[in-house]
């Protein structure tokens, strides 16, 4: 019995975390090249209290990113926690050759 190496996989979507005030916070797969708005509105849309202003709906998202959008008149999460959806602009470390 031989045994065949599974074919190199395509990956096609991320898996992003969607919290905060959002209608349906949860665990949501977008496709690669989506970017905030899209993963919060797969997330139902936002609540009235969310305060928009202090999120950037436009940055790309990547793969185990979580965004955390933010209520109107809530303290700014510290630079040494997570910041919402990583500060907006993700900090990306390269991989180790």
């Amino acid at each position: 019995m031989s045994t065949v190496a599974p074919a190199s996989r395509t990956i096609e979507t991320i898996t992003v975390y969607v919290s905060g005030a959002v209608n349906k916070p949860g665990v949501y797969a977008l496709p690669i090249g989506s970017r905030v708005a899209d993963a919060v509105s797969m997330a139902g849309g936002t609540l009235p209290i969310a305060d928009m202003e202090r999120i950037n709906l436009a940055a790309r998202l990547a793969d185990e990113d979580h965004i955390a959008v933010p209520e109107k008149g809530a303290t700014p999460v510290a630079a040494t926690s997570t910041p919402l959806h990583k500060a907006a602009q993700p900090t990306r470390v390269p991989p180790v050759k």
